[in-house]
């Protein structure tokens, strides 16, 4: 090999390191750059996604939200069954829907979680029901629905777990302003409607102008819930504990009102003939109680809301007539309705003094 020779060669060896070194340098340019463009589009796509995901979240809210309401109910109507019962009530309610910030008394909720239904009588200034955690299912232009969930709730023996998806409310807007709330109790297939209706179309009247209604259900009377009754007849029995029964002729155009103001309240009596039945000592004055409830049925379908009285010694001893026994009772699909009343310092007979319809 000759000198120029061995020059060139090892010239062409350098050329051919510095074209490598050059070539490696590009690839880890190149390299470089790629790695920094898929860095740039996963970061691209991670921003993407949390924008899609608050996106979503957001829509997710505003399909779930419901504007915290209070709503004054003038009366309200209970079906069972999808058949109304005791007809159109007269009374206030305090309906409130508040957003979940700081949880709910009695039950380990979470805050933030749903919204919290509130029913309050303002008759007897206490709530109606204790307060029910729910969460919204559906919304439309002019309903949002809620409904219960599995919570745990306090009681007597620590915390238990209580299923409350039996409960729905359901609001309904007309306008933007709430046109009525329905409380559902799917279980029994009851539900509330709570609404506001102008005073005097709440309710039909009768030629005195006092409101009533027949269509009561007895298992809603024995559970506490109020009532209206007009009976148009009234028939007397004298009663003897030994001996045969004797009717007692009355006015036939007597007639009788029997009502329940409040929820578990006091019953009273207004017995237009009142003045005859103190004339013939069969009953002093109209009656006034407040009764406790059994209930009861038959296979041929008739029902009956039985109270025991003024079964007690005091009352047998106090020489005042009281009544010892009412019923109110639905029979044949008629209203009937009764009570036992005692004389005083009689012990050997009583009066039966029937209500119908």
């Amino acid at each position: 090999m000759g000198l120029f020779d061995f020059l060139f060669g090892s010239k062409k060896k350098e050329q051919e390191r510095l074209r490598q070194e050059e070539e490696a340098r590009r690839q880890t340019l190149e390299q470089e750059r790629i790695a920094r463009e898929r860095e740039r589009r996963l970061e691209e796509n991670r921003r993407k996604e949390q924008e899609r995901q608050a996106r979503l979240k957001a829509e997710r809210e505003q399909a779930e939200s419901l504007q915290p309401f209070t709503f004054k109910s003038n009366c309200h109507q209970r079906y069972e069954n999808g058949t109304p019962v005791q007809g159109l009530q007269e009374c206030l309610r305090t309906v409130s829907v508040v957003k979940n910030t700081n949880g709910c008394p009695g039950y380990r909720l979470q805050p933030g979680i749903g919204y919290i239904v509130k029913i309050y009588n303002d008759d007897l200034g206490k709530p109606n029901m204790s307060d029910k955690p729910m969460k919204v299912v559906r919304k439309t232009d002019t309903s949002v629905e809620l409904r219960g969930f599995p919570i745990e709730a306090q009681s007597p023996f620590g915390w238990q777990e209580v299923d409350y998806s039996d409960y729905g409310f359901i609001v309904y807007f007309k306008n933007g302003q709430v046109e009525k709330c329905v409380l559902h109790m799917y279980d029994r297939n009851i539900r509330l409607e709570y609404m506001k209706s102008a005073q005097e179309n709440i309710t039909p009247k009768v030629a005195n102008n006092r409101p009533f209604n027949n269509n009561v259900s007895i298992s809603a009377v024995a559970q506490g819930f109020t009532f209206n009754l007009k009976f148009s007849s009234i028939q007397v029995v004298k009663q003897p504990y030994n001996g045969q029964a004797q009717e007692i002729k009355i006015s036939p155009s007597a007639e009788a009102y029997i009502v329940r103001k409040e929820s578990d309240g006091v019953t009273t009596f207004d017995i237009s003939n009142i003045a005859e039945l103190k004339q013939k000592g069969i009953l002093q004055t109209n009656p006034s109680f407040n009764p406790s409830f059994s209930y009861n049925s038959d296979p041929q379908g008739n029902e009956f809301a039985s109270a025991e009285v003024g079964n007690s010694f005091a009352a047998m001893t106090s020489g005042k007539e009281y009544v010892s026994l009412f019923q109110i009772t639905r029979q044949g699909g008629k209203l009937v309705s009764f009570i036992i009343n005692n004389l005083p310092n009689e012990d050997d007979f009583y009066y039966l003094i029937v209500f119908k319809e």
